[in-house]
């Protein structure tokens, strides 16, 4: 049972991997389908980025059934729906970005998400 529930885990991570690092990684803001502006990366550590897939797994699996029925059926469109929502509400924290140029917006963001996913580590430690 424990491979199976193992099993499930991965699964579970690699769903939520594919969902979220594209929300959190590098994109080229367009206009009328010409590159105006390179967003940066919020997080490039392998190690965070891990850090950050095993939470929203954890967060995911941690929904009761009441809650899941907010999100798509299919399974993998609801992982989605939900990372999506995740960074939403992480990067909430930010200043708003008309208090800021694009590179000092950018370096925000990823001061959150460095700080978030710290955060995370504390946590797990101390558990």
């Amino acid at each position: 049972m424990a491979g199976q529930d193992e099993h499930e885990d991965a699964e579970l991570q690699l769903e939520v991997a594919l969902a979220l690092l594209p929300l959190i990684g590098r994109c080229v803001q367009l206009e009328h389908g010409r590159a105006v502006r390179l967003q940066g990366n919020r997080l490039d550590d392998t190690q965070d980025r891990r850090a950050l897939v095993r939470e929203v797994a954890r967060r995911w699996r941690a929904l009761k059934p009441n809650q899941r029925r907010r999100y798509p059926g299919d399974p993998g469109l609801a992982i989605v729906a939900f990372a999506a929502e995740y960074v939403e509400d992480v990067e909430h924290m930010a200043p708003d970005d008309g208090d800021y140029r694009g590179a000092d917006y950018d370096a925000s963001l990823e001061v959150v998400w460095r700080r978030h996913v710290e955060a995370i580590r504390q946590r797990d430690e101390a558990a």
